[in-house]
């Protein structure tokens, strides 16, 4: 990570502090007046923070608002998904979601008394893809989120409830484009924000659900894994208060300041045809634990559709498998046409310690890019097996 990314991670997280009350400022903007019963005074705050460093990439807290899991604490992986170069997910299809803090976050939701929030920077792939996404949801794994912020063409959603349950739609449609998100819902009222503006409130609603128990917080998908969700993901955020249009304009600014902070990294398109290509290791090699596995690639530069690369060759680490699920691109042949998309390594911190295949021939001046091309695994019947299985 470079001192700049650094920098603003630290100052991104800093803001999100500043909503604790351990950490308030004189400075913060004082919150909206509340009237709460006495049965629900306590601990209002975050409870699960996705910071952007590297060093601490998830934050949690408890129903008393102490830190836990400390000093590292990170998301886990089901399918395909990645870790991106600003320490946010690329979603193609799998999900993270926060594996041990099942009890942590139950007791701190149901600690609100059916007050919660989410906030989240996202990029979808396709706006107006077909049928519902999930973009954050919470509950128990093999079952139907209790709540869930989610995507259709016409406009992103809340659900909230098992089962059937509830569901709003609001009139705000997604965009090809990073937009930050804040839904909060209070005892009768569900709002969204957009950049840290209002965009509506839903009113007149019952919000005050039964307690949400034990649940792990979904990310790109639900617990059931039926509603996947393809873009990038960053600083995914709960909490257990409704927050305040102060609150969530500032995590908006802070998120826009931070991300203009960052190196500008170029990514060129091209199609080439692949020259040669590295062996490496499968996830049956004797010891070998590895989930994920780059391959490099060496390929003949056809023609440059976006972006500036002046040589006639390029060296590209591509994805062989992913969570051990083969890729479509693991069965490339020699003399095979490709287009890819592609920006430099050395601009991706979070792949330092992925294994890597590389046994080209060695050049010592040759620049190695990385694939962004959208992942597609092979059909289980296609899947590589270990040598000597038997087919079933």
């Amino acid at each position: 990570m470079t001192n700049k990314q650094h920098t603003a991670a630290r100052a991104l997280l800093l803001a999100v502090l500043a909503f604790h009350p351990a950490f308030a400022g004189e400075n913060m903007p004082a919150p909206e007046a509340h009237a709460p019963k006495q049965e629900e005074k306590g601990y209002r705050g975050p409870l699960m923070v996705m910071t952007g460093d590297e060093a601490a990439p998830v934050k949690v807290w408890n129903a008393q608002g102490e830190p836990v899991f400390a000093p590292y604490y990170a998301f886990a992986k089901k399918g395909l998904g990645l870790i991106d170069r600003n320490f946010g997910c690329r979603m193609e299809g799998g999900c993270y979601f926060s594996a041990g803090a099942e009890e942590v976050l139950g007791a701190g939701l149901d600690a609100s008394h059916g007050e919660f929030s989410l906030s989240v920077c996202l990029e979808p792939r396709d706006p107006a893809a077909a049928g519902e996404g999930c973009i954050i949801g919470y509950g128990p794994e093999g079952k139907p989120a209790r709540f869930a912020l989610t995507q259709r063409a016409e406009g992103y959603g809340l659900t909230l409830g098992e089962g059937a349950g509830k569901a709003v739609r609001f009139k705000e449609k997604p965009a090809a484009k990073p937009v930050h998100l804040v839904v909060t819902s209070g005892k009768h009222e569900i709002t969204l924000y957009v950049n840290g503006v209002k965009s509506e409130s839903l009113k007149n609603l019952v919000t005050d659900l039964p307690p949400w128990g034990p649940g792990l917080l979904w990310i790109g998908n639900d617990g059931v894994g039926a509603h996947p969700w393809l873009g990038q993901l960053e600083r995914v955020m709960l909490y257990n208060k409704t927050l305040t249009s102060e609150e969530a304009k500032a995590l908006a600014d802070a998120f826009f300041a931070a991300a203009k902070e960052r190196p500008p990294v170029e990514r060129v398109e091209f199609k080439g045809t692949l020259l040669a290509q590295s062996d490496y290791p499968k996830p049956w090699d004797e010891g070998f634990t590895y989930r994920d596995v780059l391959s490099v690639r060496e390929y003949k530069v056809d023609e440059v559709v976006h972006g500036t690369y002046k040589g006639k060759k390029i060296r590209v680490a591509e994805w062989a498998y992913v969570d051990r699920i083969f890729l479509a691109n693991s069965q490339k042949k020699i003399g095979q046409a490709c287009r890819l998309v592609v920006e430099p390594l050395d601009a991706n911190p979070q792949l330092s310690t992925i294994q890597r295949g590389d046994t080209l021939e060695m050049d010592l001046d040759a620049e190695v890019f990385y694939d962004l091309t959208p992942m597609q695994a092979l059909p289980e019947d296609q899947q590589p097996k270990p040598p000597g299985s038997k087919t079933p």
